[in-house]
């Protein structure tokens, strides 16, 4: 039988002395990330090609996340303030996942659904769920141990990072690849990105107060609803966006609220944090950038991907376009057009009328041809004002990532 002592003291983090503090830190955390990160990098780009889809997710998969379950347990078995298990704590988890799929039925109530693009026949449900419960292992008993492990940091700052570092991997790069895509950028975070934000700082909170227990059981049952029903509800990318986003954050509100809310004599405030303030702050802002990216604030951001418009756009920077009437535009106004299935950003260099209405010229400012000529249906907004260079962000992500493709 494995014990707990075969392993190095300085991976399990024990120490003497002064280099305590920073084995503590150092210790075992970096050791467990590692693993993680190098599961991420064998998955997405050494296995690809190498073995066969099946092969990949059913077996490689299964055996890497299992062994990082497996690690972070013997690491987590050694914390001497892990916390017990709490069946209140754990009724706490199952009472958000409830609460998230009541709000996302209820969206497919009001806006329809469709059904489920995963197979439904048993083996292929079996191989499914074998995925699905190694994975979840692997990630929820290795946030466990993180946050706990690092529980001696300011609170909130633990939660934000355990939350982001887990979040960051359970994205694929090719939703990150599409972050530097013209029109893609902002509607890929709103469906990807802020909802497993939101997800994994629920996540995280039930790990912290209860252990990794309560945060697989939140996770199991959402990720079974998504993999198993047999409909779900088929949303426009901007409800989808509003529910998965805010229904993790709302959940979390609740979480807080039970936890902290009634006579326990530590009080939040006394924690590092103010809960309501917080979170209440993090929902507006989602909020609002869930509108803003739908256009219902009256501009819609765009993020400049390539060079066609230097010197007057640069790569990275993110324009606001509006609405506006066909016959109000003019030459010399910049405008974001569909042409097939990329967006653009060019300036208007002609106008003229034909039988079908207005048609445009377009021309980037840093290119020498001309685009072909578009119909009024196909211009999306004109440009009313530019942050400079606020989106390099994600476009050096996905540069980092095609690296390593």
């Amino acid at each position: 039988m494995l014990s707990t002592n075969a392993l190095p003291r300085f991976v399990l983090g024990w120490s003497e002395g002064p280099l305590r503090g920073w084995r503590r830190v150092l210790g075992g955390p970096l050791v467990v990330v590692t693993y993680l990160l190098a599961t991420y990098a064998i998955i997405y780009w050494f296995l690809p090609g190498r073995l066969s889809a099946d092969l990949n997710i059913y077996v490689a998969q299964p055996l890497m996340w299992g062994g990082l379950a497996l690690l972070s347990y013997l690491l987590w078995r050694n914390l001497e303030d892990r916390p017990a298990l709490s069946l209140g704590f754990l009724a706490l988890a199952i009472l958000a996942g409830v609460f998230q799929l009541s709000i996302l039925v209820s969206a497919g109530l009001v806006f329809g659904f469709g059904y489920s693009p995963y197979a439904a026949q048993a083996m292929n449900m079996a191989k499914n769920g074998l995925y699905v419960v190694t994975f979840l292992a692997g990630v929820e008993m290795s946030r466990a141990y993180l946050v706990h492990r690092w529980s001696g940091v300011n609170t909130l700052i633990v939660i934000a990072a355990v939350a982001l570092l887990l979040g960051v991997v359970g994205i694929p790069p090719a939703h990150y690849r599409e972050m530097d895509e013209t029109g893609r950028a902002f509607q890929t975070a709103g469906t990807s990105f802020l909802p497993t934000a939101s997800e994994g700082v629920m996540a995280t909170l039930l790990a912290f107060v209860g252990g990794p227990l309560p945060a697989f059981t939140y996770r199991l049952l959402l990720h079974a609803f998504e993999w198993f029903s047999p409909i779900l509800p088929d949303l426009e990318w901007t409800v989808a966006a509003f529910v998965g986003t805010l229904s993790p954050i709302l959940a979390t509100v609740i979480v807080l609220g039970v936890q902290f809310g009634g006579h326990s004599e530590e009080k939040p405030a006394e924690r590092g944090w103010d809960v309501s303030p917080l979170w209440m702050l993090t929902a507006i802002v989602v909020v609002g950038v869930i509108w803003l990216n739908a256009g219902l604030l009256g501009v819609q951001p765009a993020l400049v991907s390539g060079g066609s418009m230097e010197p007057t756009l640069h790569l990275g920077d993110v324009v606001f376009t509006r609405q506006v009437d066909a016959d109000t535009i003019a030459v010399g106004d910049v405008v974001r057009f569909t042409d097939g299935q990329a967006a653009m950003l060019h300036r208007v260099v002609e106008v003229y009328h034909g039988p079908e209405g207005s048609y445009f010229v377009t021309r980037g400012d840093n290119n020498n041809v001309e685009d072909q000529p578009i119909l009024a249906t196909q211009i999306e907004g004109k440009v009313v004002f530019t942050l400079p260079k606020v989106g390099w962000v994600p476009i050096y992500v996905n540069k980092l990532i095609n690296r390593f493709r």
